[in-house]
């Protein structure tokens, strides 16, 4: 069952437990990274063994992987929780059984389907905890904390509060989305609220018949979501398709581009408890319960009535391959990532059947060599991502992407940016860090006005650089600078005054 905190819970003891053991790790959304295939499943392997080992490992294929986990920690005393499993194979490639680990070792799984634990049980190795919903008044106490930030509601709010308590069944997640939806709201709109949760009872919401648990907590969640601004409805949708536990900074420069507002919507959308922002070491990223992940896709999915084709956004990399072998004209879809798609070759040329794209991410997808000319025809692209391609140049027509905002190029092949660059005139950022092949940097940058970022770190054969930048910097806006690594870089030309940060 979701929506009932299993994952709170597992935090909370791993957080109180963690320095107890040799090593630990904890694993989040198993099922959705699995359900990429063997792919997944070896990505959950190597940053397991990266947790508890503290270096990276290059596991290509589950079966090694899982013998080489049985290898080095069956003397190491470990604690490892598993987040939302739900299927055997998930845990016996992890964990195929308690002698793969040191005495004294724990694993923590956290599922909806009892099945994948019971099929994995031996003896009495696993022991089932099955949380329960909130009762009447830690519900009431719940509710209020989030609705009037304090315990109890005021007295005039007390029968309300309590017919929110009634329909909410006492799961956690649905009173802390509904308090926060209805601070600061007048009595009309806690009666039209709980006349919305009645008809839910009553299976009686959007003619939608509710024929199961997900579907129910669904209709009670997307009350909140029908009442989100148009800007924040984008984005809550955006998040829940492709930006869970990416920076956020990366999402908003996008969002900004599309002149979304994002800051405002993501304040709106934090308020009212449908995302979270979370900083996990390396930045702040995304953070949404899956509850909340499973509406925003199935809003998305019921507006395309099921035909990807129709969909304003694909994720699933079964969907998305599924619609290109088709050849189908896909008139609305704004965001298309194809990040790692060791497949896709630069003969595949279907870039133009998008003409409504805003952002592409083509990041790690090592058999491109070279970028169609058609990729050029993409007028309303906003975002171009390229990172560790194995592309060896751009497009020479690049510069027709007149609403350009952001192109990364970083870690590819690459041995110079194309005169094109300079003509586009709206490019806010540029990233052209660790292209070890990069020897020359284009006089035409000197006509890139709107650039604010600019980051080009270890290009170890770039040699020309302060010719083009001393033209591209003089009168530019440039805000951040970003140099490492450039040993025989003397010196740097006068730079621009509204440059506010550099590295050395």
């Amino acid at each position: 069952m979701g929506g009932l905190r299993k994952t709170t819970i597992a935090k909370a003891i791993y957080n109180r437990i963690f320095k107890s053991f040799n090593g630990s790790s904890f694993l989040t959304n198993v099922r959705e990274e699995a359900s990429r295939g063997d792919k997944g499943l070896v990505s959950l392997q190597n940053q397991l063994l990266k947790d508890l080992l503290k270096r990276d490992h290059d596991i290509a294929i589950v079966s090694k992987g899982s013998e080489l986990i049985e290898k080095v920690l069956s003397e190491k005393r470990v604690l490892l929780i598993f987040d939302d499993v739900d299927d055997r194979v998930q845990l016996d490639v992890l964990a195929g059984g308690i002698n793969w680990f040191g005495q004294g070792s724990r694993v923590i799984i956290t599922t909806r389907d009892d099945q994948s634990l019971n099929a994995h049980k031996v003896d009495k190795d696993i022991q089932i905890y099955d949380p329960e919903g909130l009762d009447p008044k830690n519900s009431l106490h719940l509710l209020s904390s989030y609705a009037f930030s304090k315990n109890e509601p005021p007295k005039e709010y007390k029968q309300l509060s309590d017919e929110i308590i009634h329909y909410a069944d006492g799961l956690p997640l649905t009173l802390e989305v509904l308090g926060s939806f209805l601070f600061g709201k007048e009595k009309e709109e806690w009666e039209e609220t709980i006349k919305g949760l009645k008809n839910i009872l009553d299976n009686t919401v959007s003619k939608m018949s509710i024929k199961s648990y997900d579907e129910d907590v669904f209709a009670k969640l997307i009350i909140s979501y029908n009442k989100l601004s148009d800007h924040a409805k984008i984005i809550f949708l955006d998040i829940a398709c492709h930006f869970i536990g990416r920076e956020t900074e990366d999402a908003i420069s996008m969002w900004e581009a599309c002149e979304l507002h994002p800051r405002l919507a993501i304040k709106e959308l934090t308020q009212k408890h449908l995302i979270k922002i979370e900083y996990d070491g390396y930045g702040q990223k995304f953070r949404m319960h899956d509850q909340l992940k499973f509406m925003g896709r199935k809003i998305v999915s019921k507006d395309s009535q099921g035909d990807p084709t129709k969909r304003t956004r694909l994720w699933s990399d079964d969907e998305i391959l599924e619609v290109l072998e088709k050849d189908t004209r896909i008139k609305k879809l704004k965001v298309l990532l194809l990040r790692s798609c060791f497949e896709l070759s630069g003969s595949l040329d279907f870039f133009s059947w998008f003409p409504c794209l805003q952002r592409l991410d083509l990041s790690g997808c090592t058999s491109l060599l070279e970028l169609p000319d058609s990729i050029c025809q993409m007028n309303s692209l906003k975002t171009l991502i390229l990172d560790y391609c194995s592309i060896i140049k751009l497009p020479t027509s690049i510069g027709n992407l007149e609403h350009l905002v952001e192109l990364s190029v970083m870690g590819t092949k690459i041995e110079e940016l194309p005169d094109g660059v300079g003509q586009l005139e709206k490019l806010e950022t540029l990233e052209a860090s660790y292209c070890h092949k990069l020897v020359k940097l284009p006089r035409s940058m000197g006509r890139m006005r709107s650039l604010l970022h600019f980051r080009i770190i270890r290009c170890k054969c770039l040699t020309n650089m302060s010719g083009p930048l001393l033209i591209s910097m003089s009168g530019s806006q440039l805000q951040v600078l970003y140099l490492e690594g450039y040993k025989i870089l003397e010196s740097l030309p006068e730079l621009p005054s509204t440059l506010n940060s550099s590295g050395s």
